[in-house]
């Protein structure tokens, strides 16, 4: 029989599919401890993807009787492990919470996000089951200070959370080292859902705005449609201002397309919104953008703060103004030392490595283990 694992690891999340938000940082995560010699781990999640290491044993949709399913899944499956990795607050940290209800010997540990960490934590039934789960999880791995300091608003006696953030493939880079602008009007990128918390409107109304000094400004919005109606407003405004010309969506495009489009872009724009506590937990396209050496606009007041130094790889700016983000666009473009702002952005970027995540999970299985 070969020698059992230091750390025996049960991970609940929604999915690994790379493709999606939730899915991406999950499985750069649970990829890694596959690998790790000292990790054993099993991974249960709601919806399938094409790895073929995950068991599809959660609900995708949450009421009493399927949670109460869940909980008799993990409950099961954590007779075999130590430590319960919960990718999320809500629903996951409380399933785990749940799960391992009467088994003090069992570890929790659960990742604070963004949305689902905070928002629960507003709802009676919700907020008292998710206050219990942070309160009984050995660490709560927040991937930003902002989030960290959203669940410590509500929850303000815990001593568990501390600040993990995520990472980036540094890999992924293949372009040339030096990001110079090629036109003599800015090309600006969005990648993300289209929806109200994104803030690709105020993105398009920067635009009609340049356009004034930049008549040939252009603005690349890749991303499916998630609201409708936030789709036809943004249509809508386009037709209005008669900026077809300057703006173009695109979805569905491959990873090869992806990486063609930050290439040429010069400046990368996600001025993400916070309403009430639906916000950025952090902001992963920011660093992404980086390591093309594209500058980044994002917003204060949310995780994009841990992911741009202000002034140094790109701006932060005040949420829903527009003229705040044409005023960013102007500053990035029609600096003299551009190439230098691009090479920060490469280099900060380049510093949030997965390994680095992953590590950060390790430190917390052995303080658990210890404890």
């Amino acid at each position: 029989m070969g020698k059992q694992k230091k750390y025996r690891v049960l991970a609940l999340s929604n999915n690994l599919d790379e493709h999606a938000g939730w899915g991406r940082y999950s499985w750069n995560i649970i990829k890694r401890l596959i690998d790790n010699r000292d990790v054993e781990i099993r991974v249960l999640v709601a919806r399938g993807s094409d790895k073929a290491v995950e068991e599809v044993c959660l609900p995708g949709s949450f009421n009493f009787l399927s949670m109460l399913r869940a909980v008799k899944d993990i409950r099961r499956a954590v007779k075999s492990v130590d430590i319960v990795h919960a990718f999320d607050g809500f629903p996951y940290g409380v399933l785990a919470y749940l799960g391992i209800m009467g088994m003090r010997n069992k570890r929790l540990i659960i990742n604070g996000v963004g949305t689902y960490s905070v928002r629960p934590l507003l709802s009676p039934v919700k907020g008292w089951l998710l206050k219990k789960a942070y309160r009984r999880a050995d660490h709560i791995l927040c991937i930003s200070n902002y989030t960290l300091s959203r669940i410590k608003k509500y929850v303000p006696e815990l001593s568990n959370l501390s600040v993990v953030h995520l990472g980036v493939d540094a890999n992924v880079f293949t372009g040339n080292k030096s990001k110079k602008k090629k036109n003599n009007s800015p090309h600006l990128l969005v990648t993300g859902e289209i929806k109200s918390r994104k803030g690709q409107y105020y993105t398009v109304r920067a635009v009609d705005i340049l356009k004034k000094k930049y008549p040939d400004v252009k603005l690349t919005i890749i991303g499916y449609i998630g609201s409708g109606a936030y789709y036809k407003k943004i249509q809508d405004y386009i037709a209005e201002r008669d900026l077809s010309g300057n703006i173009r969506f695109l979805r569905g495009i491959t990873d090869e397309e992806l990486a063609k489009e930050y290439q040429s872009a010069d400046i990368y724009v996600m001025p993400s919104l916070s309403r009430g506590e639906n916000f950025e937990g952090f902001g992963l396209v920011y660093l992404e953008a980086g390591l093309y050496g594209v500058p980044s606009i994002g917003s204060r007041n949310s995780g994009a703060e841990d992911a741009i130094i202000d002034g140094k790889t790109g701006y932060l700016i005040e949420q829903e103004s527009a003229e705040e983000i044409a005023r960013a666009v102007e500053k990035i473009f029609s600096r003299d030392n551009y190439d230098a702002l691009s090479q920060q952005a490469r280099l900060f970027a380049q510093k949030f490595t997965w390994d680095k995540t992953v590590a950060g999970c390790i430190q917390a299985y052995e303080h658990s283990n210890s404890k």
